[in-house]
C-alpha cells in the first residue's frame, strides 16, 4: 500500500473567505459592545483573533508574544519564539511582518490595557501568560457566538491565513516566511485547496467595480 506523501489541507481545517471574514466582523462588534460597557472579555478575543487572522501564527506563539517583542517602526514586525528545535531544548524564533491595520489595533489594545513593555500581550484574568488552552476556548466561543463549525480552532484561522495569502500572491515563498514552516514543502498545501476558495478569495479581495483601492 503507497502512503499518502503529504498531510493535506480538506474544507474542514479551514475556514472560506465568507467565515473568515464574519468571525472577523463579529468579535469586532463584540468588543465594541464590551467597551461601551466598561467590559475587556471581547476586547482580548477581538485582539487574539486579529492576531491569528493578521499574521496566521501559531496558538503556542501567541501565548508567549510580550509588548517588548512588538517592533513599529521600520520593517513592523512581531518578534515570535516558536517550536522547540529538535533533539534541543532552544526555541526556534521568527519575525512575523504585520500591516497597518494591525498595528493600529494592537497600539490601542495595548494603550487601553495598560500594559508595558515587559507583560504578556494576551493576559489572563491573574494577569499572566494565557495557556494554549485558555486561548482555543476563547477562540471556541468566538465561533460559536459567530454561529461557524465547532471544529474550528486557532490552527484553521492559520490555515486560513495560509490559504488567503497564497490565493493572492501565489508566492511560497512569503507563506513559509510568514508562517514560520521549517520547509518549503510544508506551504505547498495550501496550493491543493479547492478552486472555488479561491474564486471566493479573490472576489472578496478587490472591489466589485474594478477601482483601485
Amino acid at each position: 500500500m503507497n502512503k499518502q506523501s503529504k498531510w493535506e489541507l480538506t474544507p474542514q481545517k479551514y475556514m472560506n473567505k465568507a467565515e473568515f471574514d464574519h468571525l472577523r466582523k463579529m468579535t469586532e462588534a463584540l468588543a465594541t459592545l464590551d467597551l461601551a460597557k466598561g467590559r475587556s472579555t471581547w476586547v482580548k478575543a477581538w485582539m487574539m483573533i486579529d492576531l491569528v487572522t493578521q499574521t496566521g501564527m501559531r496558538v503556542m506563539e501567541l501565548t508567549r508574544v510580550k509588548v517588548s517583542d512588538l517592533y513599529f517602526n521600520r520593517d513592523p514586525h512581531i518578534f515570535v519564539i516558536g517550536k522547540k528545535k529538535k533533539g534541543t531544548e532552544e526555541r526556534k524564533t521568527r519575525e512575523v511582518s504585520v500591516g497597518t491595520a494591525l498595528i493600529k489595533h494592537l497600539k490601542s489594545y495595548i494603550q487601553y490595557s495598560g500594559l508595558k513593555e515587559d507583560d504578556y500581550l494576551l493576559q489572563s484574568s491573574r494577569g499572566g501568560q494565557f495557556t494554549t488552552m485558555g486561548l482555543q476556548l476563547i477562540f471556541k466561543r468566538a465561533c460559536k457566538e459567530a454561529g461557524l463549525p465547532s471544529h474550528y480552532s486557532i490552527h484553521a484561522a492559520r490555515h486560513s491565513f495560509g490559504t488567503l495569502l497564497y490565493a493572492k500572491y501565489k508566492d511560497l515563498r512569503m507563506v513559509q516566511k510568514q508562517l514560520g514552516h521549517a520547509n518549503i514543502q510544508t506551504s505547498t498545501i495550501y496550493t491543493d485547496v479547492p478552486k472555488d476558495t479561491i474564486v471566493d478569495a479573490m472576489n472578496g479581495m478587490f472591489p466589485e467595480n474594478g477601482e483601485e483601492e
